[in-house]
């Protein structure tokens, strides 16, 4: 009852790319011709523990520096588990799943906590590195726009609120000024009524 971890051990902040930094899709079509690609670690795992301890444990084996960034992992689809908004006693079997491989992820994020960018802690000159990269590119770009969509649709119900809450307010003061309209209404019928039985009392006598 395992899953897979891939990664690339984290060496003084970066990953150990030999004399490779920067590689296009030509430069990789050319490195698989040749049989040059590096091969990533794959760290075999038992989910079956809590999340902390898990994450401790990979941190600890790929040499993750958590000053530079976060951690997380990512399934092979390029979505994030979102490892560090669990409870640290929470099982990591609510997210990793039996003989499923996931991928480290570095998040880096803006002062508000808000994601900006992800890096796979993968070699660079690896098969998986572009792959994953354009997942994660794609994931951002789909909780962006979500996240864009419940903010638009919040700020909506706020103001379908509020202009429920006015005509409601609106309502119970035309109902409260009528009321008022209506008990002066009777007041003053009451005085011109007592008025006229004066009158007709003084005329009898």
């Amino acid at each position: 009852m395992f899953c897979y971890i891939k990664y690339a051990e984290w060496e003084g902040g970066k990953c150990d790319e030999g004399s490779l930094h920067r590689l296009g899709p030509g430069s990789i079509r050319s490195l698989i011709m040749k049989n040059t690609l590096q091969e990533n670690k794959t760290l075999l795992i038992n989910p079956n523990c809590y999340i902390r301890i898990l994450i401790d444990y990979i941190a600890e084996i790929v040499k993750f520096d958590f000053k530079s960034a976060s951690f997380d992992l990512c399934n092979e689809n390029g979505e994030l588990l979102r490892v560090d908004e669990m409870e640290p006693c929470e099982s990591a079997t609510k997210v990793l799943m039996f003989q499923k491989t996931y991928i480290v992820v570095k998040c880096f994020r803006n002062d508000d906590g808000i994601i900006k960018s992800l890096e796979p802690l993968l070699y660079k000159n690896s098969r998986e590195y572009f792959d994953v990269k354009s997942r994660l590119k794609k994931y951002i770009s789909s909780s962006t726009k979500k996240m864009s969509d419940k903010k638009k649709r919040n700020s909506d119900e706020i103001m379908k609120f509020n202009r429920t809450r006015r005509r409601s307010d609106e309502e119970s003061l035309c109902r409260a000024s009528s009321s008022r309209s209506s008990r002066r209404t009777l007041q003053s019928s009451g005085s011109s009524k007592n008025v006229f039985l004066g009158k007709t009392s003084s005329s009898a006598h």
